[in-house]
């Protein structure tokens, strides 16, 4: 006897395939993006705009706009546009302080925490906006650091004498009595 199952296991029927809707789903999202133009976008980055604050204005998800800006035509633009932007960010943080001033402390907590947010998202924008500080030591001439390993030993006085390795008993003043 034969279900319904082992039929369809053994004579499959062709369904539409998700990778092609997905093409096609793509190719759509690809027109809206190109139908807005790279420049408007590019200007949103400059401005300190997110890339989620960008897809959610044009109606896309967050990915499918990274991967259009990463795309090999346009990730150099991209790169220059997100260096630029590091000091819209910057202003954002300080817009946010700004408005909590004379607010309750848990608003002027919020807008600190946010405050380091954009200052953190500046620095991974553009480097020299980043708070890391590389620090270097070199020796003499630019060459490695000399460094003499010293071995220090701490003999509490507990009242008995003193003796070196040969056996000997010390005096206070480190001679022999």
């Amino acid at each position: 006897m034969s279900t319904s199952t082992d039929h369809d296991l053994q004579n499959p029927t062709p369904k539409p395939r998700a990778n092609a809707r997905r093409a096609v789903d793509q190719l759509t999202v690809r027109a809206r993006i190109e139908a807005k133009g790279l420049e408007p976008i590019l200007d949103w980055i400059r401005s300190g705009a997110t890339n989620r604050e960008i897809a959610e204005k044009l109606n896309i998800h967050p990915a499918t706009l990274c991967r259009y800006l990463n795309d090999d035509a346009h990730a150099q633009q991209y790169e220059r546009a997100k260096a630029d932007s590091a000091e819209a960010l910057l202003d954002r943080g300080m817009e946010v302080l700004e408005q909590a001033r004379g607010g309750d402390t848990a608003e002027v907590q919020r807008a600190r925490a946010l405050a380091q947010e954009y200052a953190r998202r500046a620095g991974i924008r553009n480097a020299r906006y980043s708070e890391r500080a590389a620090v270097e030591l070199t020796g003499p001439n630019g060459g490695p650091l000399q460094t003499q390993p010293q071995v220090v030993v701490y003999l509490p006085d507990n009242g008995r004498q003193r003796h070196n390795i040969n056996g000997d008993v010390i005096s206070e003043n480190g001679d022999k009595p």
